[in-house]
């Protein structure tokens, strides 16, 4: 099986100032603008390459589409923003402040500003070595995460090339774009959505990244295949079990199945579990019942035991503790190691294609092949197809076992934590997010609570009657 290294460099420097990262001479490399005044002309005489748009909303300001059309300006979207074409050598990238800093810091232009001069104190003060170089952000969460992850992880980490095959198993869908067996990034589900609660109190884990990250071996080297075998406790790997929910089962479920918890009492179902949830599920083994029927195992060990990660978070947590008192450093440090763990699981687009009712053949290999097949509302005489992309990883920076396997150990730590409490309690959860209809003390994780409360709302409050409602109650609860 091809096996890709992962893409080493280190990003520390001793050339650039410590105000700025010219992109293009003379120019700051983060220019801070409001979003509802900025127009393609201020960008452009910005003379910066990079632009940080501060305000309430998202997006391109209103009219900017037309504007940039009438100065033969291509606009392009980007992961986190839109890419503006002014010629082949010249390209600008518009990005939002409350990306770095969140809601409340990136709609303040000065209070941006300050946040990021800030940020680049700390990261000269914790990344610098001794022959004074350091390591500057690049111009989104995620590039300064992957940096990260390049200037520190062990330069000889090999990590295999997933099958088609092994790509369903482990990855997770993004927005239902192609079928996968794996659940989503995190558990987002809600257990009472008629009448009224009580009251609403919403806990966070604190710092739910920084530890999975340290704590759990990674799944490095080539994949290993078996029939059967045992369970093999903190040793990274995907299981196919099957189990039976217990019969007087009245609490949240275990482990996912296609991607739909499984809590229904005497439901028998067969699922792929990385091993932080298959742990789990042994835990209940005597109820549960678990079989393993396959297993993917990984050839250095069962597992990378060097925490190829640990350097890059403490560096990252170690900012994050020294800027607690300073607005928008906490959610920065946040936001570069999230998404440079997401960075890590590329986003594949399925392809499709219009297959013509008559023709039974193709219909066939494509339903055989695991497209989604529905009818095409514009052309009647076709259905549409759609393919999971199955393309080989071309680059060496995509190693989506790491993001899978960490995502795993995040919703294992949900899972612990609503088990710990009464089902009835419990309004639902989302993200790292659990919201209940009393206060509780969850489970820890070493010297620091796991969960800190970060709202409360009295009741009598009107359940949410979907994912839909409960998200808008935590973005209330916690503004």
């Amino acid at each position: 099986m091809a096996t890709v290294s992962f893409s080493h460099r280190d990003f520390r420097t001793t050339h650039r100032p410590l105000e700025w990262t010219p992109r293009i001479l003379g120019a700051q490399p983060q220019v801070f603008m409001r979003r509802e005044t900025a127009t393609l002309e201020s960008i452009i005489k910005t003379g910066s390459r990079n632009i940080l748009l501060c305000g309430e909303g998202m997006g391109l300001p209103d009219g900017f589409d037309r504007a940039a059309s009438k100065a033969d300006v291509k606009v392009e979207p980007i992961a986190g923003g839109h890419t503006l074409i002014l010629s082949r050598q010249m390209q600008i990238y518009v990005r939002w402040a409350r990306d770095w800093f969140g809601a409340d810091v990136g709609a303040d232009v000065e209070a941006s500003r300050t946040a990021w001069a800030e940020l680049l104190e700390l990261l000269k003060l914790h990344t610098k070595t001794n022959d004074g170089r350091w390591l500057m952000p690049l111009p989104s969460p995620a590039m300064t995460g992957v940096a990260f992850f390049r200037t520190y992880m062990p330069t000889d980490m090999i990590f295999a090339r997933l099958t088609p095959e092994q790509r369903t198993i482990i990855m997770s869908s993004w927005k239902d774009r192609w079928h996968t067996y794996a659940p989503d990034q995190h558990r987002d589900e809600i257990f009472k959505t008629t009448g009224t609660l009580p009251d609403c109190w919403y806990f966070d884990h604190s710092h739910f990244y920084r530890t999975v990250g340290i704590s759990i071996s990674l799944p490095e080297g080539e994949i290993e295949e078996q029939i059967g075998g045992d369970f093999r406790i903190f040793k990274p790997g995907w299981y196919l079990v099957s189990a039976r929910v217990p019969d007087d089962w009245k609490h949240v479920a275990l482990v996912a199945s296609n991607g739909e918890w499984v809590r229904t009492p005497g439901q028998s179902f067969e699922a792929w579990v990385a091993e932080p949830e298959a742990r789990l599920l042994f835990n209940y083994k005597d109820t549960w019942r678990p079989v393993i029927k396959r297993q993917l195992r990984f050839a250095l060990n069962g597992g990378s035991d060097r925490q190829g990660l640990r350097t890059a978070i403490e560096i990252i947590a170690a900012i994050e503790d020294a800027g607690k008192t300073i607005p928008g450093i906490r959610y920065a440090c946040r936001a570069i190691l999230h998404h440079a763990i997401g960075k890590l699981h590329p986003g594949y687009r399925p392809v499709k294609e219009d297959i013509h009712e008559d023709d039974d053949a193709r219909l066939d290999a494509a339903e055989a092949a695991g497209a989604k097949v529905w009818r095409n509302q514009k052309k009647p005489a076709y259905w549409t197809a759609e393919y999971p992309n199955t393309r080989e990883d071309r680059t060496r920076d995509e190693a989506p076992q790491i993001s899978a396997h960490l995502w795993s150990e995040a919703r294992r730590r949900m899972a612990v934590a609503m088990l710990s409490v009464p089902f009835d309690d419990i309004i639902g959860v989302f993200s790292d997010a659990i919201f209940t209809t009393r206060p509780h003390d969850f489970p820890s994780h070493g010297n620091d609570p796991a969960f800190n409360r970060k709202g409360y709302r009295q009741g009598p409050v009107k359940a949410p009657k979907n994912t839909k409602e409960l998200r808008a109650m935590f973005a209330e609860i916690s503004a």
